[in-house]
């Protein structure tokens, strides 16, 4: 695994870490809080200006004691922060009561009681009331305190248009702010927001998870639930704060290293890590000055049908864009008349297919004979459901015995007992894979499980098939036979159309043609892919990427990563005043 990847943590395992970090290292809990504060005062006084108002919302539980600890932080730094308490000073944590005390004495007058309303004379408010080991519904006060802080939120709320020159009620001096943005996506439009939210006095930050957000749970729905701008997690992000819709209540991710110790966290946390574009380029590959294309990879795609042509063509132009050094495509005779803008550096074979339009046992032989010499199979894009074809793609595969990747409609050879090759990479999307977990007997309308249900289903699945599976959805999961799970966010909205799986199973296979590790080629493949429809929206706009416009991208975001030039806003970041640590180095 890449060094620096971000391991993931259920709510259960960060609460045993934190009991294990004292009981067996003597690391006190005051210390571990005191740590979270006062990173996270140092964090908001280096964000925010001076002269800044913050308000802080604290609970009676630990998380209540983390923001008393950043307001007494704050206030030794010369700011005047203030504290509304939803809690009961008698029932509060030992710790949170403590520290509750200790902010009273050094700056008496600043807790007050949660009494209903919002001072109106804020610029940032910190939410500090429940964390990760809250559970059931969220009661009074807290609710309504929840309530107050997303209606906050929403007074100031940013509408960045595709239009320059879009006029921003500001609720706290009451003048208008005007946003120069050439387009709602672009990432000039994204600072501008995010800077007028602090100029307005909107900012909203959570301390470690935003209050009422459990931090392993997928489905999300009602009121009380922070929508944060800004999350600052401690220690290790919640496995649930990558999962979309929760992702979403979180807004940017700060994360805080705050003296877990490192060998704790690798026996306590499940082997699961949150993928970033920084962690993959130690792994990017590499093309030799003495390369030639027959050095470089040879890849057979066995792809499309009469009624799908244009998927095979897609699937090549993702493979040329890997740089692969030979792309050949099998299609059947019938669809190769047809084929859309075909790529000239793209060796077609039309396969007999007697008349069908698609692949049956008529076309075995002709497969087989181009099965010698390469160095990897994409079979599936656009083959279609027939009974023959999927018996076609059994027969091929029985004969073939290095790196392999199944997509779309090849997919259900995998509930056969056959044994795929060891380095078989299968990228269903979430549709097909709960169909794959549940024998056919799911729909893809099926109740989403959660984030960690997701993942043993996944494991499960590669265990018994010893596959790579790249689940792809809003949060991809790559999940691989040893048990180990790999969580990509880099994705974006624009993904949701036809096609675009097409391009990643091409540009995944000519990574593995290539002679790529199959868990990092799906890794890298799986990210930039992503990172390519951030790009393209940039210029084409959300509705107006294509699956044509996505190849286009992933040659040169391979070039940007490689430069250490692609971020993407959805990823983690870590705080850059507190030295970071390299946690999972050695997985």
């Amino acid at each position: 695994m890449p060094t620096g990847s971000i391991h993931l943590a259920s709510a259960e395992e960060m609460l045993k870490l934190d009991q294990e970090t004292c009981a067996q290292k003597g690391i006190r809990a005051e210390l571990l809080m005191e740590n979270a504060g006062q990173q996270a005062a140092q964090y908001l006084a280096r964000e925010f200006a001076p002269g800044t108002r913050f308000l802080f919302f604290c609970g009676g539980g630990n998380n209540g004691g983390d923001g008393f600890v950043a307001a007494r932080h704050l206030a030794r730094m010369g700011f005047r922060p203030r504290v509304i308490f939803a809690g009961d000073p008698d029932k509060a944590s030992p710790l949170c009561r403590r520290n509750h005390d200790w902010l009273i004495d050094y700056l008496p007058g600043s807790v007050t009681a949660w009494d209903g309303n919002l001072p109106q004379d804020t610029d940032v408010i910190v939410d500090a009331l429940l964390g990760v080991g809250a559970r059931g519904e969220t009661r009074e006060p807290i609710a309504s305190c929840i309530r107050a802080i997303n209606q906050a939120r929403k007074d100031c709320d940013i509408h960045v248009a595709s239009l320059a020159g879009v006029r921003h009620p500001c609720r706290s001096s009451g003048r208008n702010l005007l946003l120069q943005a050439r387009t709602s996506a672009s990432g000039v439009a994204l600072h501008a927001a995010r800077q007028a939210r602090k100029d307005c006095g909107s900012h909203i930050v959570s301390l470690d998870i935003p209050s009422g957000l459990y931090a392993g749970a997928e489905s999300v729905s009602g009121d009380c639930i922070v929508r944060a701008d800004t999350t600052l997690t401690f220690g290790h992000p919640k496995i649930g704060m990558q999962i979309s819709p929760m992702r979403e209540y979180c807004g940017r991710i700060i994360l805080f290293d705050i003296f877990f110790p490192a060998e704790l966290s690798e026996s306590i946390l499940s082997p699961r890590w949150w993928v970033t574009g920084s962690s993959l380029r130690q792994i990017l590959p590499s093309r030799p000055s003495a390369a030639h294309k027959g050095t470089m990879g040879r890849l057979l795609i066995i792809a499309g049908s009469a009624m799908y042509p244009g998927a095979a063509i897609l699937a090549a132009r993702g493979a040329l864009a890997s740089g692969t050094g030979l792309v050949h495509l099998a299609i059947p005779a019938s669809a190769a008349g047809i084929l859309p803008n075909r790529p000239a550096d793209v060796i077609v074979h039309a396969i007999p297919d007697a008349g069908l339009g698609y692949f049956g046992n008529s076309s075995v032989p002709a497969l087989s004979e181009l099965l010698p010499g390469m160095s990897a199979l994409v079979l599936g894009p656009g083959l279609g459901r027939q009974q023959e074809s999927l018996d076609c793609a059994r027969r091929i595969i029985a004969n073939w015995d290095r790196p392999l990747l199944l997509d779309a409609d090849a997919l259900p050879v995998m509930h056969d007992p056959c044994a795929l090759p060891s380095q078989t990479v299968c990228t269903p999307h979430y549709g097909e894979f709960m169909r794959l977990v549940q024998s056919g007997r799911a729909s893809a309308s099926d109740a989403d499980p959660c984030a960690c249900m997701r993942e043993d289903q996944a494991r499960d699945l590669a265990a018994r098939t010893h596959a790579i599976i790249v689940v792809k959805d809003a949060s991809n999961l790559v999940a691989c036979p040893d048990g180990r799970c790999y969580w990509l966010t880099s994705g974006h909205p624009c993904l949701a159309r036809g096609g675009m799986g097409d391009v990643l199973a091409g540009y995944l296979g000519g990574l593995l043609a290539r002679g790529m590790d199959p868990r990092n080629a799906a890794l890298l493949a799986v990210w930039l892919h992503g990172a390519g429809a951030h790009r393209a929206q940039i210029k084409h706009g959300s509705d107006g990427v294509t699956a044509e416009i996505l190849a286009a991208t992933l040659a040169p975001g391979l070039a940007r990563l490689q430069k250490g030039e692609m971020n993407i806003p959805s990823e983690p970041a870590w705080f850059t005043g507190v030295q970071r640590r390299e946690y999972g180095a050695n997985s």
